[in-house]
């Protein structure tokens, strides 16, 4: 409800009135692009601004908003989960371009599985870490952050093996020789609980 008056010309005294507000319509949204309708660099710089954006939803500990935003620019990128990459093939057509989107696509990957793995997404995170992979079957940080994930979903043997080739690129890379040494320290500690188990078990 909102009051007010307004002078009336001709002398006459102020006109007094009264409003009601009905209703507040909400801003009109603007749809996501459909990647089918853009141009590669249309795709390309689409991507990079999802990016950015997710970086900024990361540093400002919005998790949910930065999956969403690495989401958007895979999608643009063509490397959504049920995407057919053979439908890409004819997008990208000269070398700057494809080098381009996988530049981009391995970045948003890796910060993918980092949003997953602070959300505790741990499936999820596994297969974009994976995803990361493909693209960079080298590439430490997706195997160290797999490694984390499979820590996480309960796959310590898994996990070992991720770690020790993540240390093994990286060998002076302090955090990831702690988290092998935390995995390794499990899978001792679940050895030592089975065979107390079987223990107990056998001796009655």
């Amino acid at each position: 409800m909102a009051y007010g008056e307004a002078e009336v010309a001709g002398g006459v005294g102020p006109l007094r009135f009264e409003l009601e507000l009905l209703e507040v319509l909400p801003a009109a949204e603007v749809p996501f692009p459909v990647k089918e309708d853009m141009s590669a660099e249309e795709r390309l710089l689409q991507a990079a601004k999802e990016k950015e954006e997710g970086n900024v939803h990361f540093k400002a500990g919005s998790f949910q908003e930065a999956k969403e935003a690495y989401l958007n620019a895979l999608y643009l990128l063509g490397f959504e989960a049920d995407c057919d990459q053979r439908s890409e093939e004819g997008v990208w057509l000269d070398a700057f371009r494809r080098e381009t989107r996988q530049k981009v696509a391995l970045a948003c990957q890796l910060n993918l599985c980092q949003c997953l793995l602070k959300l505790e997404e741990y499936l999820a995170a596994v297969q974009s870490a994976s995803a990361a992979l493909e693209l960079d079957g080298a590439n430490s940080k997706a195997l160290y952050r797999r490694g984390l994930a499979q820590l996480g979903a309960g796959e310590a043997k898994l996990a070992r093996s991720d770690l020790a080739a993540a240390a093994r690129l990286e060998p002076r890379n302090a955090e990831i020789r702690r988290s092998l040494e935390s995995c390794q320290q499990r899978l001792a500690g679940e050895k030592t609980a089975t065979k107390e188990a079987l223990g107990g078990f056998l001796s009655r």
